[in-house]
């Protein structure tokens, strides 16, 4: 619910939430409270609030709410599916007229039941009391959910998750990915509970696969060792901001966050690594701000070439001889068919933007193209016959780009 909008039925927020699960197709929380008076009605939605901490919310904001239920619910086309282990009698009926009167004509609440089917609301019994237990009930599952897991603790359990993942073969390690991608979007929305649920899930799963070796419990970091760490981690944070803004300087403010929370959870050793790997990876990107891309040196590389290649196909046009006729036609995409200088950019700009967890694969496709690029120059006839052509046209090929290749080679990490 929005702060400035109604309590017990906030109109621009039910839109926009409606709007999400239309396009989406996720489902969301729910309360609706009964009143005498379908206009005096509540209706709660959240984007990751659990039912019942709304019911409680709205039960709390309006004298008129008499009951409240809660439960999830889906948008298919104009239909709201609303889905209750305990739905009220007229919770449709009240939530049409509610509708109706705040603007909301194009959606039609319907009850639904676990299989999906649409549920007749005069079949269910009549309830117009409160219920003491139910609302006992409701209340404790409200604070268990608002006790859900911190962020930094979630966010602690992925980095371990992860690990365990990559030290699987690929086999086995591709069932879990997905799930650990949906636990990562878990976390980044802030749905807490379900990302704690799904970590369980990938940590059972894990055991299984893969049960954890037995190891000494890692010393808890207390006292100046923690107070260290997070001087460290301080001194690092401005460099993160420093760095242009995009996917590497999200990645490195990530892997700050994860350090932090090692800290916090007094997991020394762990966050040491981390620590280092992140001074490592923000030394690379500074290096990278201050030098040009390498996609950069290789087109600095390319222009000379072509401006001696531009001078070549002049004299080459009429020869009549095929090859002479492809570069005259085509240039330097004419030496190679074009599929060499295509891997070699391709590479290049995979590298450049590749945020640092990425960076060492991106490094090794890079590495492959630079020697697929080496044999091309070294093999290739037509490369010879530019460079040595008849007409007194000095062009140079492998010089500027064997120089490129090897200013670039030395910016690839060890």
């Amino acid at each position: 619910m929005a702060d400035d909008g109604d309590p017990v039925f906030d109109t621009d927020g039910i839109q926009k939430l409606f709007a999400k699960a239309k396009s989406s197709g996720e489902t969301y929380s729910f309360a609706f409270g009964l009143a005498s008076k379908p206009k005096e009605c509540g209706f709660a939605v959240h984007l990751r609030k659990p039912g019942a901490v709304l019911k409680k919310e709205l039960k709390s904001s309006s004298k008129a709410i008499r009951k409240a239920c809660f439960g999830t619910f889906t948008l298919d086309g104009a239909l709201v599916k609303l889905s209750s282990e305990k739905p009220l009698k007229g919770i449709v009926k009240q939530l049409k007229v509610r509708f109706r009167e705040e603007g909301l004509l194009k959606f039609k609440p319907i009850l639904v039941g676990p299989d999906g089917a649409e549920i007749d609301e005069e079949t269910l019994p009549d309830d117009t009391g409160d219920d003491e237990d139910d609302d006992a009930l409701d209340q404790a599952e409200a604070v268990e959910a608002e006790a859900s897991p911190d962020t930094d603790t979630l966010k602690a359990r992925l980095v371990a998750v992860r690990a365990r993942i990559e030290a699987l073969d690929k086999d086995r390690a591709a069932p879990l990915v997905a799930a650990f991608a949906k636990a990562v979007g878990q976390v980044r929305d802030g749905d807490t509970g379900a990302a704690a649920q799904t970590l369980d899930l990938i940590a059972r799963a894990l055991d299984r696969l893969a049960p954890p070796a037995a190891a000494p419990a890692a010393a808890p970091a207390g006292g100046d060792a923690a107070a260290k760490m997070t001087q460290a981690l301080t001194t690092l944070v401005p460099r993160i901001r420093a760095l242009a803004a995009g996917p590497a300087q999200q990645a490195l403010a990530a892997s700050a966050r994860e350090a932090q929370a090692l800290i916090a959870g007094g997991d020394a050793p762990a966050a040491v690594a981390a620590l280092k790997a992140l001074a490592a990876e923000i030394a690379a990107a500074e290096r990278d701000s201050t030098a040009p891309a390498t996609v950069e040196i290789w087109t600095t590389a390319k222009e000379q070439v072509d401006t001696g290649i531009a001078k070549l196909q002049s004299a080459l046009r009429g020869a009549g001889h095929p090859d002479t006729d492809r570069i005259a036609e085509f240039g330097l995409a004419g030496l190679s068919g074009g599929g060499v200088q295509t891997a070699m950019m391709a590479a290049l700009m995979d590298y450049d933007r590749a945020a640092p967890a990425d960076r060492a694969k991106a490094a090794g496709k890079l590495r492959k193209a630079i020697g697929d690029y080496r044999s091309f120059l070294s093999g290739n006839r037509l490369v010879e016959l530019c460079e040595g052509n008849p007409f007194g046209v000095a062009v140079d090929i492998r010089g500027p780009f064997t120089a490129a290749l090897g200013q670039i080679e030395d910016r690839l990490p060890a």
